[in-house]
């Protein structure tokens, strides 16, 4: 019995592959083919489809930002408001600007409704 090896059990399966948690998707045509789409405009050598996931994923987590609040985005729109002045002669540019002016306020008169509506029903509860 001197000298004799003992041989590690085999294990079933394929060799594991990393540290990382395992999540399983199934993904269906209608985003498969864009999905398939980007991995062909990548440079060689062009990513797996796992690993395209997972760039794409990074990406878009980079990306995101944190939740603003109801007073923030009123206070976003109007400084929008403030940044393009009344336009005085009939430029093209001066009517985009005056266009922009009326989008942002229209939407800073949709956040402040929504927000007395939020009021409304805090005070209500």
């Amino acid at each position: 019995m001197i000298g004799q090896s003992v041989l590690a059990k085999k294990r079933r399966g394929p060799a594991p592959t990393g540290k990382g948690q395992q999540i399983v998707v199934r993904v269906h045509p209608p985003l498969l083919d864009p999905l398939d789409a980007w991995i062909a405009n990548q440079p060689t050598p062009q990513p797996s489809r796992p690993e395209a996931i997972r760039r794409l994923l990074a990406r878009a987590l980079e990306g995101e930002q944190p939740a603003r609040t109801l007073d923030q985005k009123i206070a976003t729109v109007k400084d929008r408001m403030a940044s393009n002045p009344d336009a005085g002669d009939p430029t093209p540019a001066n009517g985009m600007a005056a266009l922009r002016r009326g989008l942002a306020e229209t939407k800073l008169r949709s956040l402040k409704a929504r927000r007395r509506i939020d009021q409304k029903s805090a005070e209500g509860d």
